[in-house]
This record gives structure tokens, sequence and C-alpha cells, in this order.
């Protein structure tokens, strides 16, 4: 798949935000608001793996079995007041928050997108799969109410707050689930 073909997915997946947000869809039932929240998800995951195998093909070497990476954990990062300050005055287009997801991609972060019915946000996240990282293992995630503001305090954590350096020492690993 071509950069171009890329471009034109990500400006589809900008109009399918509009769309879901547009003040029609809010009054929606929410079965419906679901629905389309789904689509969108699946829109952003589609591109996700498009990215992959655009930076596969062009950087083609075979990796051994041992370098596959296990879960080890997430990485809690809650935004502070003073980050959601910057957050709210940095400038990032569409076309550099595109650039930082592929560089992140390149450099060994595996991008998620999901909606979460129950609180009505999006989630994204990055789960660390290069085996040489010390963050190997691990998951970032942010959300937001809308599934490119997601994307986009996702990118701000790890670009800009973690410096793609996270403290992965704080990690605590439970058996509570449920």
């Amino acid at each position: 798949m071509s950069v171009q073909a890329i471009r034109r997915e990500w400006k589809n997946l900008k109009r399918l935000e509009q769309i879901l947000w547009d003040e029609k869809l809010v009054v929606m039932p929410r079965t419906e608001k679901w629905k389309q929240a789904q689509q969108i998800t699946y829109w952003v995951n589609d591109l996700s793996r498009h990215i992959e195998r655009l930076y596969k093909v062009a950087n083609a070497k075979p990796k051994p079995k041992s370098d596959v990476v296990e879960f080890k954990g997430f990485v809690n990062y809650v935004l502070t007041e003073e980050d959601k300050i910057a957050y709210q005055s940095w400038e990032v287009d569409d076309h550099d928050l595109f650039l930082l997801v592929a560089g992140d991609n390149q450099t060994g972060y595996k991008l998620g997108t999901s909606f979460n019915a129950k609180n009505d946000t999006f989630q994204a996240t990055y789960m660390c799969v290069d085996p040489t990282s010390a963050n190997a293992g691990y998951i970032l995630s942010a959300f937001a109410p809308d599934w490119y503001n997601a994307l986009k305090t996702l990118c701000f954590k790890h670009n800009v707050i973690l410096e793609c350096v996270w403290d992965v020492e704080k990690v605590k690993v439970s058996n509570n689930w449920g």
C-alpha cells in the first residue's frame, strides 16, 4: 500500500469521526452510536495494519522466533494538570500525527484502538514489540471521547511526556481480574 493510499484512508477516518460526532448522531440511540464507533475502530485498526505492512515491506528482514515479545504489563501514566495544559497547547496537525504514528510503528510500537461502550470512550494503545527495547512487552494507553484525540493523547504521552522511555519499574503485575 502506498503512502498516498494510507493518507486517503486517514482522511476517510477523519470523515467518519466527524460523522460520528455530528450533532445529529449525538441524539441517536446508544446502539446506533456504538455501531458507528465500532466502524471507526475497525478503520483505525485497519490503518494500523496497513502501516505495519508498509514498513514490513520496506524493511523486510526475517525475524527469528526468539524475538517474540511476551506481554509484561500496563504502564499506567495518568496526565497531570500540567500535562493537560501542555497537551492543549501542543500543536500537531493530521500529517504530523500520522508521521508520529508511522515512526513509532517503525521503531517497534504496535498501535491498537478500541471503543469502550461502558464509559463511552475510545482507547488507543501502544505495545512495544521490539525485543531490544526496555519497553518490550509493556502497553501504554490513552483514552478520549473520540478516536482522534485518543490517538493524539497516546502520541503526546509517548513522544512528548515520556520521551519514548516508559517507567516500567513501577509496573505492578496483578492477578486481580474479573
